[in-house]
């Protein structure tokens, strides 16, 4: 897995050119390490963007996947990690007998009330037996609203290294 600290990218004049060399065989596999800041999250999204693209996705969900990123990454950002701590997000895109899209995201779990794997699985259960049902949102914004209806399946973790890891797959 090739890792990158996204202040790297700052000066990457050809971001396209770099994204394509980040691929092996049609396949990517890539780390990139961040500030917890949301001023940060503007280079990732594009670059997430430029991935998407580069992964032959169509424009839907190619928005679709910058939206998740997005929603992880402000999550992490803003219920896991103080400001300027280290968040990971590791993409993986790899095409086989079915197109694998595989996106992490792990933050520092330094807030003082972030939530383990454990915290996080019974959040999902309540919000999904008893909010989704009665939900009245136009916007349909939130971790589990976005993410529950857009991939295949959403885990949680916990991370020896760091903290809390959630973690979603597409197949297409």
């Amino acid at each position: 897995m090739k890792e990158i600290h996204i202040s790297e990218l700052d000066h990457v004049d050809d971001k396209v050119s770099f994204v394509k060399d980040l691929f092996s065989d049609g396949n990517l596999d890539v780390c990139f390490h961040y500030e917890s800041d949301f001023q940060k999250t503007q280079l990732l999204r594009d670059i997430i963007d430029i991935i998407a693209d580069t992964c032959w996705l169509d424009d839907k969900w190619r928005r679709r996947i910058v939206l998740i990123v997005d929603e992880l990454n402000n999550n992490a950002i803003e219920y896991g990690s103080k400001a300027w701590d280290m968040n990971k997000m590791r993409f993986s895109f790899n095409r086989g007998d079915e197109t694998t899209l595989s996106i992490e995201v792990e933050d520092s779990w330094a807030w003082p009330e972030a939530k383990n794997a454990h915290a996080m699985e019974l959040l999902q259960a309540k919000k999904i037996s008893a909010w989704f049902d009665n939900h009245t949102s136009i916007r349909w914004r939130g971790l589990f609203m976005i993410i529950v209806n857009l991939v295949d399946t959403l885990y949680f973790k916990d991370s020896d290294t760091w903290w809390l890891v959630v973690w979603v797959t597409k197949i297409f």
